[in-house]
C-alpha cells in the first residue's frame, strides 16, 4: 500500500513528539459522523456549495498560497472529472493520488487504503486529503439485525456528565439530509435537562470548533480520513487522523493569522470531499466536492476541553479505528486528554444506514428518552457500555452496508461509565430507620430526592445507593420517587402503600359466651414494580417484602360470661393494645411491652403473597382477666400458626425473620383481596384493600 512520506527535517516535525502513545483509548463519548453521510439535498445544477464562512478574513496571501490553492483547485477539477466514471472508492483515491503525484505540486503523495483517503504533502509540510470513504445519502435505510459480539464487560460505576451543556453539529452545510439527525439529538437532549448550544445548520466552522469548551455532550457529523508515515522511511510512525470542518479553503482564509498558525503546527489539513449536494454532469447526478479545512489531534489538544464524564461522538468514517496502525488513536487520545469520559465512533467506513441510525438510538437509551423505537414497557436510562452491549446483541452497532462497528473508547484509567441521566433500579423502605434506600445508576455527585413531589433530606449519596429521610406518614411518605442531578431527572419508582383493617375474634370453644374481640390495622410500604436488569431485556417480576409501619397496631378487649352452675359465673374483662414491632426494637414502653409482628411478602409474578403475623408480650404483662368461681386470674390470647411459616426479608437486617403467615391473593393494581381465616378459636376477616400509589403502568423501568 503506498503511503505519504515527509522528508522534511525534524524541525518541521515538532508536532509528532506530542502524539506519542497515540494508540491509547479515551473515555468521553465524542461523536463525529463524517466521511459523507447526508442526503442528496440541493439542485441538479448546484455549483460550489455555500457554507459558513470565517469572519474578518483578510484578503489575499503570498505567492506560495496562490500556488498551493491552484494545485488544490486542479485536484478538485480532476475529482469532478472522475465522478461520472463511478469508480470503486479505492480506485478513485488511487486515481486522485496518481494525479497528485503527476501535478508536481506536492513533495510526497500516497493512499491510505484503510480509510480510502488520498494524501499529498506540500513542501512546507501542509497536508491535503481527498476522502472517498462515505457517500452522503438519504437517511432512510434500515439496519441489519445480525448479532455482533459485546464490546466489553459493564462498568461497576457510572457518572452523569459534569456539565448540562451539549453541542450537536455537522459540517456538511445547508440543505443536508443529516440535519434531521442533528435536530433529533438536540430535541432529545433538551427534553432531558441539557442546554443545547445554539448553532446554524452545518455550523462546523473552525471558529465554532475552536470554541468547544465545557460540553457534557458533543456530537460532530463530518468526513474523516487519515494519512500515514509522515516521517521519511519511518514505517513505525503513527497514522494521523483528520476530521473535515465546514470552513472552505479560500485565498482570504489562507491569509488569516490563526489559520496560518494552525497550519504551521499541523492542527489543520486541507480536506476535499463530498458536500452533500449533487450536480448534473453529462446527465449523471454526481457529488459536489469542496476543499475545506480538516482538524487533527493537535487541534483538539489546542482548543477543546470537555466536562468530566462527558460523552463525545465523532460520527465519521474510521473515527474509532484503532487497528494495528492506530489510524484514529491519536485523535481519540487527544479527546480523552481533554476530558472526554467516553469517545464513540466507527471502526471503518460508514454508510448513511449506520451513521443516521446508531447515534440517535444510542442517545435515546443513554437518556431513557423512549422516543426512538421505544421498549415496552418504557426503559430507564442506562450507561453507555450497557447500551452498546445491547446494540451489539441486536446488530444495531453494525453498519449493514460496510460492516463498520459503532464502538466506545472509555478514558484509560477511569473506573466510571458515563450515563446521560441518573436511573433508579428500585427503592426500599427501611421502616425502623425512617429512611428510603434508592438503588440504581446514580453517579457520585450529590443531587436531590423527591417523594410525592416533596424534596427530602439526603443522608448519604453514592454511585449505586442514595439514602434519604422518609416520613412515617403524610406528604412525602409514599408515592412517586425520583432523583435529580443538576437538572437531569431520573425515572420514577412508586412506593406503594397498603392500609389493611382486620377483624379479630378469639372464642373459648368450651365455654360459650367468653370472647376476645378487636381489630388490627396493618400498614406496609414497598416498591413492587417490575425491574429491567439490562437495556433491551424483558422486565422481571420481583418478590418484595415490607415491614409493618410504625402505625401498625392491634386493639383487643375481653368480654362475656359463662355460667358454670347456679352458684358460679365466669366473666372476662380488660383490654390490651399492641404496638408495632418497631416499638419493641426501639424500646417504646407505651403498650406495656406488647407488640405485633406484621410483615408482607408480595410475589409479583404470581400475584400471591403472605402476611406474617405474631404477637409478643412479656410474662409480666398479661393481657386479660378471668373472674371465676375461685377468684381472678390473668390470661393471654394468641394468633397461632395460621397457614404456614414463611421467611421474611427485612430491609437493613442480614437474617430473615420466620413468621406464621396467612396466604393472600392480589387483584388488579395489587389490591389485597378480601378473605378470612378460621381455626378452632381464632377468626380473622378482611375486605379488599386497594393500595395507594400502585406501580405506574407507563413508568420507565
Amino acid at each position: 500500500m503506498p503511503h505519504c512520506f515527509d522528508s522534511r527535517p525534524p524541525s518541521r516535525r515538532r508536532f509528532l513528539n506530542l502524539i506519542a502513545g497515540a494508540t491509547a483509548s479515551v473515555s468521553t463519548p465524542l461523536w463525529l459522523a463524517g466521511c459523507g453521510g447526508g442526503g442528496d439535498g440541493g439542485s441538479d445544477d448546484a455549483g460550489t456549495p455555500e457554507g459558513p464562512t470565517e469572519p474578518n478574513a483578510p484578503a489575499g496571501g503570498d505567492a506560495a498560497d496562490t500556488a498551493r490553492l491552484a494545485t488544490i483547485a486542479a485536484i478538485e477539477a480532476h475529482c469532478r472529472e472522475l465522478e461520472p466514471q463511478q469508480l470503486a472508492p479505492l480506485a478513485y483515491v488511487e486515481a486522485v493520488a496518481a494525479r497528485m503525484a503527476a501535478s508536481g505540486g506536492y513533495a510526497h503523495t500516497g493512499v491510505d487504503a484503510a480509510t480510502l483517503t488520498a494524501c499529498g504533502i506540500f513542501e512546507d509540510g501542509r497536508v491535503h486529503l481527498v476522502a472517498r470513504n462515505r457517500f452522503v445519502e438519504p437517511e432512510t435505510r434500515a439496519l441489519s439485525t445480525a448479532a455482533a459480539p459485546a464490546l466489553r464487560e459493564l462498568a461497576a460505576r457510572v457518572e452523569v456528565p459534569g456539565s448540562r451543556h451539549a453541542r450537536v453539529i455537522h459540517s456538511f452545510g445547508p440543505n443536508f439530509d443529516g440535519q434531521s439527525t442533528v435536530t433529533q439529538l438536540g430535541s432529545l437532549l433538551s427534553a432531558h435537562g441539557y442546554t443545547v448550544r445554539p448553532s446554524a445548520e452545518g455550523d462546523g466552522r473552525l471558529t465554532t470548533l475552536r470554541a468547544v469548551q465545557g460540553d457534557g455532550f458533543f456530537y460532530l457529523n463530518a468526513h474523516g480520513g487519515a494519512w500515514a508515515h509522515v516521517l521519511h522511511n519511518d514505517k513505525d510512525a503513527p497514522y494521523l487522523y483528520s476530521v473535515q470542518s465546514s470552513t472552505p479553503v479560500t485565498a482570504a482564509t489562507e491569509a488569516m493569522p490563526d489559520i496560518r498558525d494552525d497550519m504551521a503546527n499541523l492542527r489543520l489539513t486541507y480536506f476535499t470531499a463530498d458536500t452533500g449536494l449533487r450536480e448534473n454532469v453529462n446527465g449523471k447526478m454526481v457529488p459536489v466536492l469542496q476543499t475545506r479545512y480538516g482538524i487533527t489531534a493537535e487541534f483538539v489538544t489546542r482548543y477543546w476541553r470537555f466536562a468530566d464524564h462527558s460523552v463525545v461522538i465523532i460520527n465519521a468514517c474510521s473515527s474509532a479505528n484503532t487497528s494495528s496502525a492506530a489510524h484514529a488513536g491519536g485523535f481519540i487520545f487527544a479527546c480523552h486528554a481533554r476530558g472526554a469520559g467516553v469517545y464513540l465512533g466507527w471502526t471503518e467506513t460508514v454508510s448513511a444506514a449506520g451513521a443516521y441510525s446508531a447515534p440517535p438510538y444510542f442517545v435515546d437509551r443513554l437518556l431513557g428518552a423512549n422516543v426512538i423505537e421505544p421498549e415496552s414497557p418504557r426503559q430507564r436510562a442506562f450507561a453507555w457500555d450497557d447500551v452498546i452491549a445491547d446494540m451489539d446483541r441486536k446488530g444495531r452497532s453494525t453498519d449493514p452496508e460496510s460492516g463498520a462497528r459503532f464502538v466506545g473508547k472509555p478514558r484509560p484509567g477511569s473506573a466510571a461509565s458515563s450515563i446521560l441521566a441518573p436511573a433508579i433500579h428500585h427503592v426500599e423502605v427501611d421502616e425502623r430507620s425512617n429512611e428510603l434506600r434508592i438503588l440504581g445508576q446514580l453517579g457520585t455527585r450529590t443531587g436531590k430526592v423527591y417523594i410525592d413531589s416533596t424534596e427530602r433530606q439526603v443522608r448519604s449519596w453514592s454511585n449505586d445507593l442514595v439514602v434519604c429521610d422518609l416520613p412515617a406518614s403524610g406528604m412525602g411518605s409514599a408515592g412517586g420517587v425520583y432523583v435529580k442531578v443538576d437538572e437531569h431527572r431520573s425515572n420514577v419508582r412508586q412506593i406503594t402503600e397498603w392500609r389493611m383493617p382486620v377483624d379479630y375474634q378469639w372464642l373459648d370453644q368450651t365455654r360459650n359466651g367468653l370472647r376476645v374481640d378487636g381489630s388490627m390495622v396493618l400498614r406496609w410500604r414497598a416498591d413492587i414494580g417490575k425491574v429491567r436488569e439490562a437495556p433491551g431485556r424483558a422486565p422481571t417480576n420481583p418478590v418484595r417484602f415490607a415491614t409493618g409501619a410504625r402505625d401498625t397496631g392491634m386493639w383487643l378487649s375481653a368480654s362475656g360470661s359463662y355460667r358454670v352452675d347456679k352458684y358460679c359465673t365466669v366473666t372476662w374483662s380488660d383490654s390490651a393494645d399492641f404496638g408495632s414491632q418497631l416499638d419493641m426494637i426501639d424500646g417504646d414502653g407505651s403498650t406495656a411491652g406488647r407488640f405485633i409482628f406484621a410483615n408482607l411478602r408480595v410475589d409479583t409474578a404470581t400475584s400471591t403473597g403472605h402476611i406474617g403475623l405474631a404477637l409478643g408480650a412479656p410474662a409480666s404483662a398479661p393481657m386479660f382477666t378471668e373472674h371465676g368461681c375461685h377468684g381472678a386470674e390473668k390470661f393471654v390470647t394468641a394468633l397461632g400458626l395460621l397457614d404456614e411459616v414463611v421467611d421474611f426479608e427485612v430491609v437493613g437486617a442480614t437474617a430473615k425473620l420466620p413468621l406464621p403467615a396467612l396466604g393472600v391473593d392480589f387483584g388488579s393494581n395489587y389490591a389485597i383481596l378480601g378473605n378470612s381465616h378460621t381455626d378452632d378459636e381464632l377468626r380473622l376477616r378482611w375486605n379488599d384493600v386497594v393500595p395507594n400509589f400502585p406501580p405506574l403502568s407507563d413508568g420507565a423501568i
